[in-house]
């Protein structure tokens, strides 16, 4: 077949390309959001991919998801939106995950080397693993937020949950996280009071040094991943 990531090339280079390629991407999720997530990141040319959802296509999700069609209702949304991505790239290497993500399952889901993660899940329990998981292995991560109900698509965002307001999920979600990463650090500080304080600082050192990797302003942010937000 031809090239058909000659245009991408143009915009990106080879260079831009062959990273796309060789780039491992897990998506979870597969409504309104992560369909057409999954879907734009196979169109870019991205070579790795696992996409994870349980549910299958309803009738009621024909007037705003990319996988239901009356001819797809109540078949399972990862063979719906995983045969389309083939059907886009033959040569993808796509993983297909058809369960609910229970919060104990984040660590082993996001065992494999990842370059980034794309989380698009609604259930608050699931969704707060995979942010702490994923800011525990140092990946890249953005996660979607509350839209149900909203109208204006010009005031979605991209930002730093900390930068976020009138979202009951986002609140919800920064509350948790920062509870969450609070417990997780200080049994790593409470075991190196037992040693030196030269220990206790330099783990100090790395803490700041992993928040710092995700957030765009603050050092010390316990809350640094980029989330999308309609707001």
């Amino acid at each position: 077949m031809a090239d058909w990531l000659a245009r991408t090339e143009l915009l990106i280079k080879k260079e831009g390309v062959r990273k796309l390629q060789e780039a491992n991407v897990l998506v979870v999720g597969l409504g309104g959001v992560g369909a057409a997530a999954a879907e734009f990141i196979a169109r870019a040319g991205v070579g790795k991919m696992t996409i994870v959802d349980g549910d299958s296509v309803d009738i009621s999700n024909c007037n705003r998801q990319l996988p239901a069609m009356c001819s797809t209702v109540g078949k399972p949304k990862v063979q719906v939106v995983g045969d389309r991505l083939q059907d886009i790239n033959p040569d993808l290497e796509l993983t297909r995950v058809q369960e609910f993500i229970e919060p104990e399952r984040a660590e082993s889901l996001l065992a494999e080397d990842f370059d980034y993660v794309v989380d698009c899940i609604d259930s608050i329990s699931p969704k707060l693993q995979i942010i702490v998981q994923s800011l525990e292995r140092k990946i890249p991560l953005v996660s979607s937020m509350g839209s149900g109900g909203k109208l204006d698509a010009s005031r979605v965002r991209v930002v730093d949950i900390s930068k976020t307001y009138n979202c009951v999920m986002a609140r919800t979600l920064r509350k948790q996280t920062e509870r969450a990463l609070k417990s997780h650090f200080m049994v790593q500080l409470v075991i190196c009071r037992r040693f030196s304080v030269c220990i206790w600082q330099r783990l100090l050192f790395m803490i700041c040094r992993l928040k710092s990797d995700y957030s765009s302003s603050k050092v010390l942010n316990p809350l640094a991943f980029v989330q999308l937000n309609v707001l």
